[in-house]
């Protein structure tokens, strides 16, 4: 009975180690390069912006020029970031932005998990 005990959790801390190798949180810092508003026909639902320095991302979506576009839910939480990120490309300020790549859609495009404004040094 200890040995059956043994093995089933074995098995369980095994999947649990399994299911998390694969993702991970990324992070660029860098100037938002564009942002762009997709609609269904695309096959991308979400508000987009790109960020300069932002080249891999685990299994994020990268796109012709090498830069992982990074998606922005469209709820309350994704408005607020939206709103910091659009701000910030107007006024061509630096930010920090994460993404986790186990959060994306069903084209791997990843969705923004954080945006902080970063302050330039003087």
């Amino acid at each position: 009975m200890e040995k059956i005990l043994i093995s089933i959790m074995a098995i369980v801390t095994m999947l649990g180690v399994c299911s998390n190798v694969y993702s991970g949180v990324y992070s660029a810092t860098g100037k938002i390069k564009s942002i762009k508003m997709t609609d269904q026909s695309l096959s991308i639902e979400g508000r987009a912006f790109l960020i300069v320095d932002l080249v891999e991302a685990g299994n994020c979506y990268v796109d012709d020029t090498g830069v992982v576009p990074i998606l922005i839910k469209n709820d309350d939480k994704g408005k607020e970031q939206y709103s910091m990120a659009f701000s910030s490309y107007m006024s061509d300020k630096t930010v920090k932005v994460k993404v986790d790549d186990s959060l994306h859609d069903v084209n791997n495009y990843c969705y923004l998990s954080s945006i902080d404004v970063v302050k330039s040094a003087e």
